[in-house]
């Protein structure tokens, strides 16, 4: 047997010999791990920890893709949604030098998005919203945080 027909016969067998498969994560999500993950939400929201909060954020968003269609799943993501707009606050109040306080300028149009998405939102932040020399209406970034967690209520997944 000469190297060439030796080479044909031992290609075929590389070729036959099945790939290692990693293991398919679990259809059933635990029920106690969404719940251990909206606690890190909150905790490093109140925290104001902006690196464990965008780990956890993350976290969040990959559990809630592979869980099974249902309502844990919608209530687990409307709570996702809400800690987004907590996230795109604490964020902006730990980068930016004037972060206690946002307008459309330095978020834009997080002010009117989250009138439409929350009802009372306007009312609650009436008191607590201030108006520069200019006119300019600030809105507190706390303040926002402390409503939007209200919002959360007492939603388990």
């Amino acid at each position: 047997m000469d190297l060439t027909s030796a080479a044909f016969c031992i290609i075929p067998l590389l070729f036959a010999v099945p790939a290692r498969v990693e293991r398919p994560l679990p259809r059933r999500i635990p029920p106690i791990v969404p719940g251990i993950v909206l606690t890190a939400l909150h905790d490093a929201n109140a925290t104001s920890d902006s690196r464990r909060f965008d780990g956890a954020l993350a976290v969040a968003k990959f559990i809630v893709e592979v869980m099974p269609l249902g309502p844990q799943r919608n209530e687990f993501r409307r709570c996702i949604l809400i800690y987004q707009d907590i996230g795109a606050v604490l964020s902006y109040a730990m980068r930016d030098r004037y972060g206690a306080y946002f307008n459309d300028d330095s978020l834009p149009g997080m002010h009117d998005r989250l009138n439409a998405d929350y009802p009372g939102y306007d009312d609650y932040i009436a008191e607590f919203r201030v108006a520069d020399a200019k006119g300019n209406v600030l809105y507190p970034t706390a303040e926002t945080r402390r409503f939007l967690v209200e919002q959360l209520g007492n939603r388990v997944p």
